[in-house]
């Protein structure tokens, strides 16, 4: 008998010790919570020296705690879809370019890059600001009614090959930079050698070059 009462003991000062410092509860409440009176658990709170503990404090760090452990958890588990969906999608990426398809959605690839000609002018509009496929059909549509050529030379123009979009007035000179009136397709190496030349400037220059080399 004598070992059960001092084991019930041992157990009630350590449910009244996790009471106190780790839920914050009251006198009442561990009264409430031990089904005893208020009076043997205060005179126990005060033996173990419990008394003068803030439980406001103490239930304050314990719900920043809480809190904390709910925000990493939900850190980790976005973290683990986002390394999930990038894995997943480096496999896809690798399947289709063994498979010699669009990297984008798997449909029919130029003979000169791994996309489709529709997701390839997607590409070419982030030059103009856009990543959007509304914008890569007019710019399709605008290489259609130039007929394949370039707007400068004259020359045959392959997409994904030699084909790139070229603003008439430079973005450094005030160009609007999606404006289609303001867009042309020419020859790449024209495209990087113009730089922000004028067109008119860009012709007298090729006209002096050749005017010298003749």
């Amino acid at each position: 008998m004598l070992f059960l009462s001092e084991n019930y003991l041992w157990r009630e000062s350590q449910s009244i010790k996790q009471g106190r410092t780790r839920e914050g509860l009251t006198v009442p409440e561990l009264a409430s919570k031990l089904g005893r009176t208020e009076h043997p658990v205060d005179c126990k709170i005060r033996a173990l020296g419990l008394r003068n503990t803030d439980t406001s404090e103490i239930r304050r760090i314990l719900i920043a705690k809480l809190r904390e452990q709910n925000e990493t958890s939900c850190f980790q588990r976005k973290m683990l879809s986002e390394n999930k969906a990038r894995v997943l999608s480096r496999e896809k990426y690798r399947r289709r370019i063994e498979q010699n398809v669009c990297v984008r959605c798997g449909g029919p690839q130029l003979p000169h890059v791994q996309m489709c000609l529709l997701h390839w002018a997607v590409c070419i509009g982030y030059s103009c600001g856009h990543n959007d496929e509304a914008f890569g059909q007019q710019l399709l549509q605008k290489l259609k009614n130039q007929n394949y050529k370039c707007a400068l030379s004259g020359l045959e123009l392959v997409p994904g090959l030699n084909a790139s979009i070229d603003h008439k007035i430079a973005r450094s000179k005030g160009g609007p930079l999606d404006d289609l009136a303001n867009l042309q397709w020419i020859l790449t190496p024209l495209n990087r050698g113009r730089g922000d030349l004028s067109v008119e400037e860009f012709i007298a220059m090729c006209c002096a070059v050749a005017r010298w080399q003749a």
